[in-house]
């Protein structure tokens, strides 16, 4: 989604947008009015997706991941956002239970 909507912030003729029917109708009304607005979300969805990626890195040191897998969790929360960082966070709560049932 975040690779549509660079194109359409700063690319729009690469994207088809008469043939997507009234989708493509209102982005290219958003696009034409609004371009402004659609550039500022498109900037802060990747600064969200950054800080997230930075805290999953983080949280997968704390949990003693190998480096490697750390920036493997941090590059796909990168790309995905807070599905991955979900994912991360629900594997650290089962961590957590289950350490707990140890002690």
């Amino acid at each position: 989604m975040s690779t549509f909507l660079q194109f359409v912030c700063y690319n729009i003729d690469v994207v088809p947008l008469h043939s997507m029917g009234p989708f493509g109708t209102f982005v290219s009304y958003l696009a034409n009015n609004h371009l402004k607005l659609l550039r500022l979300g498109f900037r802060f969805a990747v600064i969200a997706h950054l800080l997230e990626a930075g805290f999953a890195y983080r949280i997968s040191r704390r949990m003693m991941f190998s480096r490697v897998t750390s920036f493997k969790w941090m590059f796909q929360t990168a790309l995905v956002g807070f599905p991955s960082l979900g994912l991360l966070l629900r594997h650290r709560k089962q961590r957590e239970i289950a350490s707990k049932k140890v002690n």
